[in-house]
């Protein structure tokens, strides 16, 4: 009896060392995917961001589109194009 005992108390212990192997990877994996979902471009989008584009490249700077020039606005659902009127860099401004 006090072998099987000792047996089964070992064997208890093994398992849950194994399971606790086990699901690590997997909590880190999860983790991991929700940090890419968290940046995912599209999931972006469906908070009511834009992507706004000028001539193919990314908008980062109003200074880089001048008035009366077109730029493109990519939403959650589609894109708008548009005709720049007005561009504020920090409280300048200029208008065409």
């Amino acid at each position: 009896k006090r072998v099987r005992s000792e047996f089964a108390a070992r064997s208890e212990r093994f398992d849950r060392a194994v399971r606790a192997l086990l699901d690590r990877p997997g909590r880190r994996l999860e983790r991991a995917a929700g940090t890419l979902n968290g940046n995912d471009p599209e999931g972006i989008l469906q908070k009511g961001y834009a992507i706004v584009t000028h001539r193919g490249a990314i908008v980062r700077d109003p200074a880089a589109v001048g008035t009366g020039e077109t730029i493109e606005a990519r939403v959650a659902r589609g894109t708008m194009t548009a005709r720049v009127e007005t561009v504020r860099s920090d409280g300048d401004q200029r208008s065409g």
